[in-house]
């Protein structure tokens, strides 16, 4: 990503997403408070790493003076809203244990267990921001080879 003249690698942002991704799949521990929620992020986090590596394989840009894969800043920006919300989901998920010390959230560990039904809530809107956030670097990559494809194709057709 270039903006405002400063240069972002897409490997950093991969780098960046998937340490998002872990700390969602494994993070609560380091706030005290694990619990069997492990047992869903886990494999949700696994899932995502894929996804987000997937994701990273789209836009295959290359530019004339660059060889190496560039990310859009539209691009970027899907990748950096994604890593934002899975901290956050990761900070806010709520264990479903069956006890009572075991349903807590990193977020309830600070303020208190009265903040549980917020932090249930915060979670399911962070998780959609994963996903809405997803989906829009996904529409915005393939639209951006897609472009980049017939620009090619035009500058070869031009060039005959």
């Amino acid at each position: 990503m270039s903006y405002r003249n400063v240069h972002i690698s897409s490997a950093a942002a991969l780098v960046l997403s998937l340490l998002g991704t872990a700390f969602f799949a494994m993070g609560r521990i380091m706030f005290g408070a694990g619990g069997w929620m492990v047992l869903f992020s886990l494999p949700v986090g696994l899932i995502v790493a894929v996804s987000l590596i997937g994701l990273w394989c789209i836009p295959v840009r290359s530019a004339k003076e660059r060889p190496y894969k560039t990310f859009g800043w539209r691009e970027s920006w899907a990748f950096i809203a994604m890593t934002v919300f899975l901290f956050l989901a990761g900070f806010f998920i709520v264990d479903g244990g069956d006890t009572q010390e075991s349903v807590k959230s990193a977020f309830t560990v600070f303020v208190g267990r009265e903040a549980l039904e917020l932090s249930s809530i915060l979670f399911l809107l962070c998780g959609l921001g994963v996903i809405v956030s997803y989906i829009v670097g996904v529409v915005v990559a393939v639209i951006g080879r897609r472009d980049a494809a017939k620009e090619r194709t035009s500058l070869s057709g031009s060039a005959d």
